[in-house]
């Protein structure tokens, strides 16, 4: 079943963090998503996710790896987000971009690469003026 409809910039964000951090259970509908910093994830993800679709995700610390995992339970939801391409499980390496993205206006796919860098990217300095 492949589903057939526009997404919001809000939905192709929080598709893009989900694909960089984060994950849909195999077994009970859960959404997840993983970030080190508390005020991010209760200020931009809760909130987008929210306005994303109409739920308020829960946060929680993880002592052992010492970040913040921000969790929904949805069946329809987690549907939706595995319809788009993002698979159940482990995704590391048969994750691609979904078509619905890839199809999107220029806000959407602008959208999904803010979160996925938002998830995965850094910005770094080199020091050393030879390199």
């Amino acid at each position: 079943m492949e589903y057939n409809r526009c997404i919001t910039n809000k939905q192709a964000y929080i598709v893009g963090f989900v694909i960089g951090d984060g994950n849909l259970s195999r077994a009970d509908y859960l959404i997840r998503m993983y970030d080190s910093d508390q005020v991010f994830a209760s200020m931009i993800l809760v909130p987008t996710f929210q306005d994303a679709f109409g739920l308020t995700p829960k946060v929680t610390y993880d002592q052992h790896t010492n970040g913040y995992v921000i969790y929904a339970s949805s069946k329809h939801v987690w549907r939706m987000l595995l319809e788009l391409g993002i698979p159940a499980g482990a995704k590391a390496k048969t994750v691609r971009i979904p078509a619905v993205i890839e199809q999107g206006t220029t806000t959407v796919r602008a959208a999904y690469l803010a979160a996925f860098f938002d998830a995965e990217g850094s910005i770094g300095c080199i020091m050393d003026p030879k390199r």
